[in-house]
């Protein structure tokens, strides 16, 4: 750079200009034109993903409105109702461990495509089961799927979405969530109040197949998980995508690859190490905290039996 050449306002003709060294380069239309794309592609990408979330918030609140039909229809008792209900959230559980390992291994597009397939089947197998063992092992694989994305969903939005906005992007799914469970009631009212025989579950399939049809169409496979299996160059067109310019992308991928290696250098820690990490095991005890309050009130029995008191 010219240490003679003057940046700033200057007095050029009476009119006031603005000098700018020819080093700095100015943003172009086409910059902003790009920054505008990426910007849409990524909230296009981020709300798709998070239909992962509507679909856990509807697939553990729309037992309230569909328990009364299903004891009506498979003649089931107090005991069967209670197990019924609780069937899902077992599955959800070993949904939860199962696919954050499977993410790890297939990648988390191909997690959530499998989690999409699981959902469908157990959807429908468990609206049509004709009796109680059926209801109840497709309740348990609904579950299964539910947990999955629980799971899987926050991490591929947060491994898609650059630091700044990372919070607000992965609280879409939280957004969703809550959506989900509202949704459940809306469309369980006219259920209700016009005694209709359909069954609301079959609704869910609608944003379980949206899902589907984005993650084969246009959602990308984390950038991180692509760098973690040696995809770099899969990992750089993934980034350019979702970035506003290829340098933001280089700066990236560069730092991912630094975190990889840094995460390859280390001992992974074992359950018992883990446990006297201070700061793992403040962060752990904060989250168990958090979620014990949450149910510690009962919020969940009027949401999950509010339709049979």
């Amino acid at each position: 750079m010219d240490k003679n050449a003057e940046i700033g306002p200057s007095l050029v003709n009476g009119r006031f200009s603005l000098a700018v060294p020819n080093c700095i380069r100015l943003p172009s239309a086409s910059d902003h034109s790009k920054s505008s794309s990426s910007t849409l592609f990524l909230s296009l990408i981020s709300w798709s993903c998070a239909l992962g979330g509507l679909l856990f918030g509807y697939g553990t609140s729309i037992i309230s409105d569909s328990l009364h039909f299903m004891t009506a229809d498979l003649r089931l008792n107090t005991f069967s109702q209670g197990i019924t209900t609780a069937s899902l959230f077992v599955g959800a559980a070993f949904g939860a461990l199962a696919a954050g390992k499977a993410a790890d291994l297939v990648g988390r597009r191909r997690a959530m495509v499998t989690l999409c397939f699981l959902f469908i089947i157990g959807n429908l197998c468990s609206s049509l089961a004709p009796n109680f063992p059926l209801l109840l092992s497709a309740r348990i694989f609904l579950g299964f799927s539910i947990g999955g994305f629980s799971s899987v969903v926050p991490i591929l939005l947060s491994e898609l979405s650059p630091s700044p906005i990372r919070a607000q992007i992965v609280t879409c799914n939280s957004l969703n969530v809550v959506t989900g469970q509202l949704l459940a009631f809306v469309v369980g009212a006219p259920f209700w109040i016009g005694h209709l025989a359909m069954d609301e579950r079959c609704v869910s399939l609608f944003p379980a197949l949206l899902l589907l049809s984005a993650l084969l169409l246009f959602v990308p496979e984390s950038p991180r998980w692509l760098v973690s299996s040696g995809q770099m160059d899969s990992a750089f067109v993934v980034l350019c995508r979702i970035r506003p310019n290829a340098e933001e992308a280089r700066e990236e991928l560069a730092e991912i690859e630094q975190n990889q290696a840094e995460r390859s250098g280390k001992e992974e820690l074992t359950f018992w190490a883990f446990l006297w990490e201070r700061w793992l095991r403040n962060c752990v005890l904060t989250g168990l905290g958090i979620a014990l309050s949450q149910q510690i009130v009962g919020v969940a029995a009027p949401m999950y039996y509010g339709q049979t008191f």
